[in-house]
């Protein structure tokens, strides 16, 4: 996974898809899971944003494994 810059100015969060055999992009809005790449629909309103702290935040809590108690 990594945060990518798009030409527009907003950043969003991808991954390579071996069963698309192609990127998805995290929808940062909702959280609703990975959407297919950019063609999708949801991708334009969900998967972009301007906010880099924010994207960042999102990318951490998904790196975030927890600690065994």
């Amino acid at each position: 996974m990594k945060i990518v810059k798009f030409e527009d100015g907003f950043y969003g969060i991808r991954k390579f898809s071996i069963f698309y055999f192609r990127y998805v992009y995290l929808d940062i809005k909702s959280r609703g899971g990975w959407w297919r790449p950019r063609k999708s629909e949801f991708f334009l309103n969900s998967c972009k944003n301007d906010d880099l702290e924010h994207v960042k935040k999102c990318f951490a809590m998904l790196k975030d494994k927890g600690t065994p108690i």
